[in-house]
């Protein structure tokens, strides 16, 4: 699958993007590699330099940001840029970088195996206010000017799964092991509170 990536001072997106992969039969049998899944870009990550660096230039996406999933886009009034996805479109990794605060609400994230879900923000705030879910995948949060915040009963689950080679094929293997969950504030990390 390919990449989509969007960079701008404010945007909107509610249109249906997909993403999704279809593993082949030669695949499916270990004989050629697992076909990757697509990627979903907002903001600038690198900017003349990679987040986080002193010569890190921003992120171009100046507003607060909502990353919606499922239900139905989110009312214009109140947050100046957002995208709304669908909780089927297949992205592999999802990355969002803001300058101001970025938000993950609505619906499950349930990424593919191995999937990525990484939001950063230059100067505000970070909310994960829906699950995520990625076997053997990652999730990072990280913000250079503000808090991080985990709401009351959402989860992040990269949790690996059971690997039965001679049922699961060849290729089942990859996903034996757990993931990764990375939670970086600048000021404060809240934690279901």
């Amino acid at each position: 699958a390919g990449a989509i990536s969007l960079v701008a001072p404010q945007l909107r997106v509610d249109g249906r993007l997909a993403a999704g992969a279809t593993v082949g039969a030669r695949q499916a049998a270990g004989l050629d590699a697992m076909p990757s899944h697509g990627t979903l870009a907002v903001g600038a990550a690198t900017h003349f330099a990679p987040f986080g660096s002193n010569s890190y230039a921003g992120a171009v996406l100046r507003d607060d940001f909502l990353l919606a999933v499922g239900g139905s886009a989110p009312a214009a009034d109140g947050v100046p840029s957002w995208l709304w996805l669908r909780p089927d479109a297949g992205f592999g990794q999802v990355s969002v970088a803001g300058d101001a605060d970025v938000r993950l609400t609505g619906d499950a994230l349930r990424l593919p195996l191995q999937g990525s879900l990484t939001l950063l923000s230059r100067f505000g705030d970070l909310a994960l206010d829906a699950d995520v879910a990625a076997v053997a995948g990652s999730v990072t949060a990280r913000t250079l000017g503000g808090d991080v915040a985990l709401a009351a009963g959402a989860t992040l689950d990269v949790s690996g799964r059971l690997v039965n080679a001679w049922r699961d094929g060849p290729q089942a293997g990859a996903a034996a092991t757990g993931g990764s969950v990375a939670l970086t504030a600048l000021d404060r990390l809240s934690l279901g509170e």
